[in-house]
């Protein structure tokens, strides 16, 4: 007996796309080690990735030979590093924790038996001490274990070195106590925020943790330590505010770790996308898409658009199974978000959220006929970028002329046909996107893009284009892209000035030289007494206080600003200023350490300065 919907489906009515087409549940949340490693769930379906498998064989090589214990994944945002640092946990730990079948599947031959594994301990990233986090994450472990000696001593706050021996310790009585325990594995998500922790704080030592912590991985043989860490940048790159040496200090910590690249190209995306939506099989409906798939893959054939990563038979199979994106949105997201957002964080979002123009809101708002198949295209993609990320490409350094333009545009051709601003969107969001996308506004792409038309209504709309100066068509790249009027670029001139004076950018030179800083009158002993005073305003390193607190004639007193480049110079100026202060009444200091937001508005102020002095 058939169903309502099958019945609806058989006589050829309408079918909301939102009750035939999903996103699958692993793609709708976020990944958290602690909560999600008992579970299934967030890894059902998973995907490695050609990334996440090269990552896996590194590490995997080490675990084999024992040559590298400590590892550094690092990666852009968004990419799947918690994903692969839960895959990475479940595949090395021992049943019942781990998953043999996924061990086999991404791993090879790394244990002798399926029940032998590493014992995994998780930390995810925050802001507090890195050494705190690791103790308790060994608490489980310390509460599992015979109690006859016991794992961890009162108090959480221990030295590097203690926190190392704790795990050594760990590591050995598990390999005692628990059948098939080869060791213990210790995987750190988000390693950045105590790191970030540890700048603002350099006293708590965590990164002597963290160097006593990959010491000990290094040498751990007969109770092996693994050591993972999962970060979005370099060491370095948290520790750009401090003085040198510790900086110097911070690198040589970082070379105690195995550096592992994490990331994929971004046609990889087509996989995930792929991967993600969730269409079953509705007799029906497969027999209405079918001619628009088949249409779709010859078209894509002849326009020589399949990724290289991907077969012929993955890629057609991914542009089923990507259904109701277009494949030329299908092909455009991935380098959108890459671009644009966060990998592929913004794009689950975007095909989760419900956000205006999003996926989930394509779905709910339209249906499939026998007749008629819809397609969510690269315009509607760019209403959603419009609306999700517009603030972040009209703030990018090369996009935001463009996307300005492309805007423009959009607002000059609203009394036209929709297919004038579908044409718009369209050229405007694939010459964003630049060669590395490989999807140029060519003709035969638009043609594709916007297949809902004719060729000849489309190249009629795009003579009608360039003729109100809209769009323009480049003869070498054989693509339109939005008209930009003006052939001088004032940004780029700025951000060519601002790197030719970045070097040797000088904030104290920039802000006595080329700033106006007018003496500051004393209003309110004015005001009471009568006598007009005032003060001159200087700025000076604060190595350099007790020469520029020589005050000319005629001044009544000085405001010194005064910059350190680091805390050790901060802190030899306060020394200075209390002795100057002491002796100059009518100086009045203020001693501040020089900010990276100062030297950025250093260099803005200077660039523009230049540019309008020097550039005709």
């Amino acid at each position: 007996m058939k169903t309502d919907d099958q019945a609806s489906e058989a006589a050829g009515e309408a079918i909301r796309l939102s009750e035939v087409v999903g996103v699958r549940s692993r793609f709708l949340r976020s990944v958290s080690l602690e909560r999600d490693f008992g579970t299934d769930a967030p890894l059902d379906g998973y995907v490695p990735t050609p990334g996440a498998l090269a990552a896996l064989a590194r590490i995997g090589g080490g675990v084999r030979t024992a040559s590298e214990r400590a590892w550094s994944v690092t990666g852009p945002y968004g990419t799947g590093k918690s994903a692969f640092a839960l895959m990475l946990a479940k595949t090395l730990a021992p049943p019942p924790s781990g998953d043999p079948k996924l061990r086999r599947l991404v791993a090879g031959p790394l244990f002798a038996a399926d029940t032998d594994g590493f014992w995994p301990v998780l930390v995810t990233g925050g802001r507090e001490p890195l050494a705190r986090a690791l103790v308790r994450a060994l608490r489980p472990v310390a509460d599992m274990l015979p109690s006859a000696a016991p794992l961890l001593p009162l108090g959480d706050m221990l030295g590097g070195r203690d926190v190392a021996r704790l795990y050594e310790s760990a590591s050995a009585r598990l390999m005692a106590h628990v059948p098939g325990c080869r060791g213990l594995l210790v995987v750190v998500d988000e390693l950045g925020k105590f790191l970030e922790y540890a700048a603002l704080h350099p006293e708590a030592g965590d990164v002597q943790v963290l160097q006593e912590l990959a010491e000990a991985a290094v040498r751990s043989v007969r109770a092996p330590v693994l050591v993972v860490t999962i970060l979005h940048q370099a060491f370095e790159e948290y520790a750009h505010r401090l003085p040198g040496t510790q900086q110097a200090e911070w690198r040589k910590v970082q070379g105690r770790f195995g550096d592992v690249p994490f990331g994929d190209a971004a046609e990889e995306g087509v996989r995930l996308i792929a991967g993600a939506i969730d269409r079953p099989v509705r007799e029906s409906a497969e027999q209405w898409l079918e001619p628009t798939f088949a249409r779709e893959a010859q078209t894509c054939r002849d326009l020589h658009l399949q990724p290289k990563s991907l077969s012929g038979g993955e890629f057609e199979a991914a542009l089923r199974g990507s259904w109701p994106l277009h494949p030329l949105a299908l092909l455009a997201l991935p380098h959108v978000f890459r671009r644009f957002g966060q990998n592929e964080r913004s794009l689950f979002s975007f095909l989760a959220s419900g956000e205006p123009y999003g996926f989930a809101d394509f779905l709910a708002s339209h249906t499939l006929t026998s007749g008629s198949v819809p397609a969510l295209r690269v315009s509607d993609v760019f209403d959603y970028v419009l609306g999700a990320l517009g603030a972040n490409v009209s703030g990018h350094a090369q996009a935001g002329k463009l996307w300005s333009a492309t805007q423009d545009a959009l607002i000059r051709c609203e009394a036209r046909p929709p297919l004038w601003a579908d044409l718009v969107k369209t050229i405007g969001l694939l010459h964003l996107l630049g060669d590395a996308a490989r999807l140029p506004a060519s003709r035969e792409i638009l043609y594709f893009a916007c297949d809902g038309h004719s060729p000849a209504e489309i190249d009629a709309a795009l003579s009608g284009l360039q003729a109100a100066t809209l769009i323009t068509y480049r003869h070498y790249k054989k693509a339109f892209r939005p008209f930009e009027g003006s052939d001088l670029d004032v940004e780029a001139k700025l951000r060519e000035v601002r790197a030719e004076i970045a070097p040797g950018l000088d904030t104290v030179r920039v802000a006595e030289h080329l700033s106006a800083m007018p003496p500051i009158v004393a209003r309110r002993h004015s005001y009471e007494t009568g006598t007009l005073r005032y003060f001159n305003v200087r700025a000076c390193r604060a190595g350099d206080m007790e020469t520029a607190a020589l005050r000319p004639d005629g001044v009544d007193g000085l405001l010194l600003l005064c910059l350190a480049p680091d805390m050790s110079a901060l802190a030899d100026g306060e020394d200075v200023a209390r002795v100057l202060l002491a002796e100059r009444p009518d100086v009045v200091l203020c001693l501040s350490r020089e900010t990276d937001t100062l030297r950025e508005a250093s260099a803005v102020f200077q660039s523009e300065w230049e540019a309008t002095h020097n550039i005709t």
